[in-house]
């Protein structure tokens, strides 16, 4: 909070984690964040772990974990960075001083490291996912369960604007993720009870069994939206917690790069540089 004080130009009393309802644009998708009445918990994770964890690796750890969590309403990515920098080592103040400004400045996202775990999240998600019921042949091609089956989204936009808040809410988190909607829908309704929600309607077009917007909107209750939205959030806390645990247990996640295997943490460093490169490159 004091970093993200200093870095926003807010008085001491009014430092605080004011993350609340904040919505990501990402490259491809908007990104939603875990809860935030689950976000100091998971920076608890965080902090518990560190014992655990490689004295170089938690220089990048922990600043990733603030852009994940993203415990701020403005302000994640300038204390990530400035952590980051406060965890390695310089010869000098002076020289630290320099990288800070550097770091806080108007374009300091793009000459100075950034921590930035979306360039992992894909990886993260995956690890998961797993833990779900899917089954991968690929990166995101597989089942989940013994039910195969999809969202039927070109419904989306024939459902009642009178439906419950919970379930437009619902609806939004789909656009954010789609794959852990699905996954929040079959930990509700298992294989056998989710086949209900299924629809025939596009079964020349798409032989694989969709779930459909306009039965759901129909049959589930609020109470069952809410369940939804919960299965949604605590997928998001396992995703955060999973972030730091490619940290604490390396050899247990693994990611592909070209024809090489190498540990999630390793390959997320690594790309953090080459970004870096890129964007220096570009912004010159």
């Amino acid at each position: 909070m004091r970093i993200n004080g200093i870095a926003r130009d807010i008085p001491i009393n009014e430092r605080r984690f004011d993350g609340v309802n904040v919505e990501l644009s990402g490259r491809l998708e908007n990104i939603t964040p875990p809860k935030h009445e689950d976000k100091v918990g998971l920076l608890e994770y965080a902090y518990n772990s560190i014992p655990e964890i490689n004295q170089e690796d938690i220089q990048y750890m922990l600043p990733a974990v603030i852009n994940e969590v993203h415990l701020f309403n403005d302000g994640n990515g300038r204390t990530s960075r400035l952590l980051h920098l406060l965890l390695c080592n310089y010869s000098s103040k002076e020289e630290f001083l320099d990288e800070a400004k550097r770091a806080l400045g108007r374009s300091g996202r793009y000459n100075s490291l950034d921590i930035n775990p979306e360039l992992v999240n894909g990886e993260i998600e995956l690890e998961v996912l797993k833990n779900h019921e899917w089954v991968f042949s690929e990166p995101f091609v597989g089942q989940l369960g013994r039910s195969n089956f999809e969202f039927a989204s070109a419904e989306l936009h024939q459902i009642s604007k009178d439906i419950s808040e919970e379930a437009k809410e619902f609806f939004r988190l789909y656009k954010s993720d789609q794959y852990y909607t699905i996954t929040a829908i079959h930990m509700l309704f298992g294989d056998r009870n989710v086949k209900k929600l299924f629809t025939d309607k596009y079964r020349k077009a798409n032989p694989q069994d969709l779930v459909s917007p306009l039965i759901m909107a129909g049959a589930l209750v609020k109470d069952d939206w809410q369940k939804l939205i919960d299965n949604f959030y605590q997928l998001k806390k396992e995703e955060a917690k999973t972030l730091v645990d490619i940290f604490k247990n390396p050899d247990k996640h693994k990611t592909k790069r070209g024809d090489k295997t190498l540990a999630i943490k390793d390959a997320f460093i690594e790309d953090t540089f080459i970004e870096d490169i890129q964007k220096r490159g570009n912004f010159i």
